[in-house]
């Protein structure tokens, strides 16, 4: 049960690290069109 819940939370890290770096790349790169 312990294994499920760290990877659990290890993808909730993921998905929050992905996103800052989604907004991080569109506040760089975003303004070009």
């Amino acid at each position: 049960k312990t294994v499920v819940v760290e990877e659990f939370q290890n993808r909730e890290v993921a998905m929050k690290v992905v996103e800052q770096a989604i907004k991080d790349y569109d506040a760089k790169f975003g303004d070009r069109d």
